[in-house]
């Protein structure tokens, strides 16, 4: 299972390599020996997805990262009485709240579920309920 979705994942990422050289849908298709020009077109598409996924997970680290930093740079600041220590305070607040921002820590969740027979809409905290 693991070999073939490794497979896959290759010949995905060979049909992103040639239309980035400049192939056509359907010139990828024979290339890489997909039934239609749709199989081609759906690995591109994989790829992508997959491309886009990992760097935000690298972006994601780096600025957990640089979180992390700026954390332990305001630190020694807590042990002081003053405004600074109050300050400190504040930021690193706000530094929790991008870290659980990053880390989907803050998903609303569901404020109404309405259920008509096999139908289940799930409306969240956020969303304008009449521009659905």
């Amino acid at each position: 299972m693991r070999n073939a979705r490794l497979a896959t994942e290759a010949k995905d990422a060979q049909a992103l390599a040639l239309a980035a050289m400049g192939k056509t849908v359907s010139e990828i298709a024979v290339d890489l020996d997909y039934a239609s020009h749709s199989g081609a077109s759906k690995a591109i598409s994989r790829a992508l997805g997959r491309k886009q996924s990992a760097d935000a997970e690298l972006h994601r680290g780096l600025q957990l990262s640089r979180l992390e930093t700026y954390r332990r740079s305001l630190l020694p600041l807590l042990s002081g009485r003053n405004e600074a220590r109050a300050r400190a305070v504040e930021v690193l607040v706000k530094i929790e709240e991008r870290e659980a921002k990053l880390l989907g820590l803050d998903i609303a969740e569901p404020a109404v579920t309405l259920t008509q027979e096999n139908l289940t809409i799930v409306v969240a905290a956020n969303v304008n309920v009449e521009a659905i």
